[in-house]
């Protein structure tokens, strides 16, 4: 879904775009629920796109990365129909969402990890200017709640996820270079 102030309608105007990507413990939620607060931010001068992603177990990781990256890429192709400023990127989420969105910032800010993960980034990095993130997972070895529920275990298909050698990936706090760009953070 993609927002804009009404005025932009007739125009070939852009505006700085937010991406944002919703919760759910990457085993429910959808952009339905955040399209409300995408106009709110849509009218104060921005272009806003609530993204879905496929939601465990029935897609694993990293699925919902590719998903969220692979809109990216259809933002760019379609930026002046949809009033996209292509320099100004910022991507954003809350809860799973939140570390979705953190761990594509990174594979389009190091290469090397965009390697390790097997994405390819669809932006540049100079095209990021920052990211927004709400009440986010960054390092799952540090939340005992995983090792209880079954979210991670959904996510990754598999109940060993601890072992899982991809939780290291998936930590991004772990994997952040000085190339990460600018974070507000709550």
């Amino acid at each position: 879904d993609v927002f804009y102030p009404s005025e932009l309608q007739k125009t070939d105007k852009v505006l700085p775009t937010i991406v944002w990507v919703h919760g759910g413990s990457w085993i429910s939620g959808s952009k339905d629920y955040i399209a409300n607060y995408l106009k709110i931010l849509a009218a104060k001068g921005f272009t806003t796109v609530g993204v879905d992603y496929p939601l465990a177990p029935r897609e694993t990781y990293p699925a919902p990365v590719r998903e969220v990256n692979a809109a990216l890429a259809y933002l760019e192709q379609n930026a002046q129909r949809l009033h996209v400023d292509q320099s100004r990127f910022f991507l954003a989420g809350d809860s799973a969402g939140s570390q979705i969105a953190t761990q594509l910032a990174n594979i389009i800010s190091a290469p090397s990890y965009a390697r390790s993960v097997g994405i390819a980034p669809s932006i540049e990095r100079s095209q990021l200017r920052g990211i927004i993130l709400y009440c986010g997972v960054y390092d799952a070895a540090l939340g005992r709640f995983f090792k209880r529920s079954g979210v991670l275990w959904a996510y990754f298909g598999t109940k060993d996820f601890m072992n899982d050698p991809r939780l290291e990936e998936f930590s991004v706090a772990r994997q952040i270079t000085n190339n990460f760009p600018p974070i507000f953070l709550s």
